[in-house]
């Protein structure tokens, strides 16, 4: 690999913009130990693309308050305005 011959060397932390192809490059360079982040900012933006106009305030208000809550316990449960299907995603710990 072309990274790793100029001495690029594996970094500690990864965020993705969720891309599956880079994501799948990180793992197959540095193996699947590497810890890797879907950033914020592309989720948040995934999530109002998929969500009704109406929606978009209060979603991103509940996102919002999920990313920077000070437990996991916060976020267990998502807000009633996260649709089911998005809830799972989260939930999943998809990036």
């Amino acid at each position: 690999m072309i990274w790793i011959s100029v001495g690029l060397k594996r970094p500690e932390f990864v965020i993705v913009d969720g891309a599956p192809g880079l994501e799948a490059a990180l793992v197959a360079l540095w193996g699947d130990d590497l810890p890797i982040q879907r950033c914020t900012v592309h989720k948040h933006r995934n999530l109002l693309a998929h969500a009704p106009k109406h929606m978009h305030e209060e979603l991103g208000n509940d996102y919002r308050d999920m990313i920077y809550a000070d437990t996991a316990t916060e976020v267990e449960t998502p807000p009633q305005s996260v649709p089911a299907q998005m809830a799972a995603e989260v939930q999943g710990g998809r990036r």
